[in-house]
């Protein structure tokens, strides 16, 4: 499998899209026969524009802050499904960890795993068949921190190290 993070895909076509909405109807306004109708198009245009230039904007902005880390794509044996561990960073106030499955060539995905930040690592997760991972994390967190669950498709075992 060949992994693609679809929602990043997505977002940023997206953004380009109504960029690209806006600034040519913006220009192609000038053809309209009446003035009034000129300037209706060209009012919708500028705020279509505008938020596709913030969703761009935002989505840069998500991506070099630093606050979240993702490890590489941990594939299944046969390839068919991967899992990947991220760390989410909020400063003084701690942050997380959770590991999400996708499968579908990446189209779907499901969250598997949650606990505090840097409470397992990618070496501690492990597939051990194409139906099964174990993921290993650090005792000190709290039970009721962690959330482990399985999917129709793959059994999920965590347990503490």
């Amino acid at each position: 499998m060949v992994f693609v993070n679809w929602w990043l895909v997505g977002e940023t076509t997206l953004a380009v899209l109504l960029i690209a909405a806006g600034s040519v109807g913006f220009a192609k306004a000038t053809i309209l026969p009446q003035r009034i109708l000129t300037l209706g198009v060209r009012a919708v245009c500028v705020p279509v524009a505008g938020l596709g230039t913030i969703l761009g904007l935002l989505l840069l902005l998500e991506t070099v802050s630093g606050c979240k880390t993702v490890s590489a794509p941990i594939y299944s044996p046969s390839g068919r499904t991967a899992a990947r561990l991220y760390y989410f960073d909020v400063g003084a106030t701690g942050g997380g960890t959770y590991v999400r499955l996708f499968w579908a060539r990446g189209f779907r995905q499901q969250k598997v795993f949650s606990a505090p930040w840097r409470a397992a690592g990618a070496s501690e997760i492990r597939w051990i068949s194409d139906s099964e991972m174990t993921i290993e994390y650090s005792g000190g967190a709290a039970a009721h921190d962690i959330y482990c669950a399985s999917t129709s498709a793959v059994k999920i075992v965590c347990t503490p190290k």
